[in-house]
Parts: structure tokens; sequence; C-alpha cells
């Protein structure tokens, strides 16, 4: 009875041992496989580089060339009429635009239909264009500064 104890004893540390190199063995090729498979993809898209979002509030010193500026400095169209998100036009101290919906960290910023008016240096008012409703702030979308093309070193 006892000898039959050590023999089952020994017989299931020995499948417990092969049951553990076969067990290794696995993971290892399964590891190879995940690193032949991705080495040197880990960078392949390419990255894109933005500036801050511009954010517009009343009192904010900023005067309708500086917003000039920086709308087309973020790729907006500059026309005699409003057309569409990412245009604006310029009426002496008046600015019209309907921004872009871009991804803000607290969440999502839908396109907003705005109206700046300015004194010489300083925004007035920022109305919603459409209702007329007075708007405590807004974000417009971040200007593109650069961008990496890993896979074109550039």
């Amino acid at each position: 009875m006892k000898r039959l104890l050590i023999s089952l004893t020994l017989l299931f540390g020995a499948a417990l041992l092969v049951g553990a190199v076969l067990f290794y063995l696995y993971a290892d090729r399964l590891e190879e496989e995940i690193r032949v498979r991705f080495e040197g993809k880990r960078w392949s898209l390419p990255a894109t580089v933005y500036a801050r979002p511009l954010e517009l509030f009343a009192g904010q010193r900023l005067s309708p060339a500086m917003l000039e500026d920086e709308l087309l400095l973020s790729g907006y169209r500059k026309g005699e009429t409003v057309a569409g998100q990412g245009s604006f036009s310029r009426s002496g101290d008046r600015v019209t635009l309907i921004s872009r919906a871009f991804h803000y960290p607290s969440g999502p910023e839908p396109p907003l239909h705005l109206e700046v008016r300015f004194t010489p240096q300083h925004i007035l008012t920022l109305t919603d264009s459409r209702d007329h409703s007075e708007l405590p702030i807004a974000r417009l979308d971040p200007a593109r500064i650069g961008s990496f093309h890993p896979i074109a070193h550039e």
C-alpha cells in the first residue's frame, strides 16, 4: 500500500513536470510568434501633433486680426459669407464663423455657429449666430502643427 502510494506520487509528479515543460515550450513559441509578427510595427501609424485648442470668451485680450490669423493657421477658409464648418467671414469688428467638431479631453466639442464682436483689443461679446444667445466660452479645434511618419522616416 505504501509502495503504491509512493509510485502514484512519483507518477503524478512526473506528469506535472512534463505538463509544466510542455506549457513553457508552448508559451515560448507564442511569445516568439507575437514578437515576429509585431516587431517594428509599433510606430508604423503616423502621429499628428496639434496645438492647443483656442478658447474664446468675453473680455479675452484678442483683436479681430489676431483671431483671423489663428483661424487661418487652423485651416479655416475666409469668405464673404460663412459657408459651412471650418469657414469664417470678417466685417470690421465682427467675425462670424462655424467651427469644426473635435474631441476635447473633457469630451466631444460640437460645431458652433459663432459671432464674435470686438473692442480694438478685446472680445466684447460671444454669441450663437443662430439664436443670438450669449455664450460663456467657445472652443475651436486646434491647429495641426506637425506629424511623424515613421515608415518614411519623416
